[in-house]
């Protein structure tokens, strides 16, 4: 199951974590590009580092992911999986239309909290669902 355009050389996968804000206590991690088989481990490197650091509120901006694949999927709920364990939580912010569908029609809608924006996540309170 594919999400946006197939990837292409010029859209490396890039990951930032911002520094956890005193209001909220969770960081944003921004990708930007495709992520796939073979960036998929820069995600996942990028998250155990901050897990590393005890960081169990994330927030992921996918505004502006151009390309996601099933190994992408795979690593978004193996991330919310080891965050929900630590008493923390892994939001989804900002999906495209097509990676929305994309994770409703492989049931991950109904399993990971998935919100219109980074503001609308960090705002959420524990438990929430999202839009």
């Amino acid at each position: 199951m594919l999400a946006g355009m197939p990837p292409s050389s010029d859209a490396a996968l890039r990951v930032v974590a911002s520094d956890p804000p005193a209001a909220t206590g969770a960081t944003v991690v921004t990708m930007t590009g495709n992520l796939d088989i073979d960036s998929a481990p820069t995600l996942r490197r990028a998250l155990d580092e901050l897990l590393g650091r005890s960081v169990v509120r994330v927030v992921v901006d996918l505004s502006e992911l151009g390309f996601c694949d099933s190994i992408g999927l795979s690593a978004l709920v193996d991330a919310h999986r080891v965050c929900t364990r630590a008493g923390g939580y892994f939001r989804l912010a900002g999906p495209t239309p097509v990676l929305r569908r994309v994770l409703g029609v492989v049931g991950l809608a109904g399993r990971l909290p998935i919100f219109d924006s980074v503001p609308a996540a960090l705002a959420a309170r524990d438990g929430e669902a999202g839009a």
